[in-house]
């Protein structure tokens, strides 16, 4: 008898260091679970600025989901606004790719126009038809990374030129600004280079600035790169915002 009774004490013990086991299991799970992050975009994706304060910006997405972000994680951010010629400042550096009817002009319908330390983000560029037939060529694929996402902030991809066949022969060009009214630019072999509208009457322009917190503002469209998540936050590797009034700008 007494075998029979050691024998099911020991049995006993085994069910309850089992039983333990597997609640433990259980609350590890519950917990990490707990853990994990309820907000976090899916990888990149479009959002609003919902609400902005100096150390944090809640962004929301379509479906209704918040992301608060703290302003030190924004990432690489930049903000793209539509401005008039007017509001090109003489240190600009501008974008622009068209037919050339003629030497020294090309013909757009967009110019984009990087002021500041966003200046940075473009080379200065003169590609004609007449060099060896090299085009640029527009490609809408590409890897996230600041430099291989050019054509969130800039108006081309940093694709590498490649020859193409049987398309309109393009002029590109990267270069400061020489003459605002009308719109020249200066390139590296000293030429200067007219900007005139395609349709005869306006291109529309956009400035590209590094972002700043207090330009949010609530509604404002923004493409953002998801970095790192948690339970307080989500971190940006990469936030551009897209303007739909134009800014104050006043040049010195």
């Amino acid at each position: 008898m007494r075998r029979i009774a050691k024998a099911f004490t020991i049995l006993a013990a085994i069910c309850l260091i089992c039983s333990f086991t597997q609640i433990s299991q259980a609350q590890q799970q519950n917990l990490a679970s707990s853990n994990l992050p309820n907000f976090g975009l899916n990888g990149p994706g479009w959002a609003e600025v919902l609400s902005v304060t100096p150390k944090w910006v809640v962004l929301q997405a379509a479906d209704g989901r918040q992301y608060p972000v703290s302003a030190s994680a924004l990432g690489r951010f930049i903000v793209r606004w539509p401005i008039l010629p007017t509001m090109v400042s003489a240190t600009a550096v501008v974008e622009a790719e068209g037919q050339s009817p003629s030497v020294n002009t090309v013909l757009t319908n967009y110019v984009e126009v990087y002021e500041g330390a966003a200046r940075s983000f473009v080379s200065q560029t003169y590609i004609t038809p007449t060099d060896a037939g090299i085009l640029r060529q527009y490609d809408a694929t590409y890897t996230f990374g600041f430099d291989s996402m050019n054509q969130f902030w800039s108006m081309y991809p940093s694709q590498p030129a490649v020859a193409m066949q049987n398309v309109p022969l393009l002029t590109y060009i990267v270069a400061p600004v020489v003459n605002i009214f009308p719109l020249m630019l200066g390139t590296p072999s000293n030429q200067a280079v007219r900007i005139a509208p395609a349709n005869g009457q306006a291109y529309r322009m956009t400035r590209i600035v590094v972002g700043s917190i207090d330009q949010l503002r609530p509604g404002d469209l923004v493409y953002a790169v998801p970095a790192d998540a948690n339970t307080k936050g989500m971190a940006l590797s990469v936030m551009i915002v897209y303007k739909k009034d134009y800014p104050v700008v006043t040049h010195n």
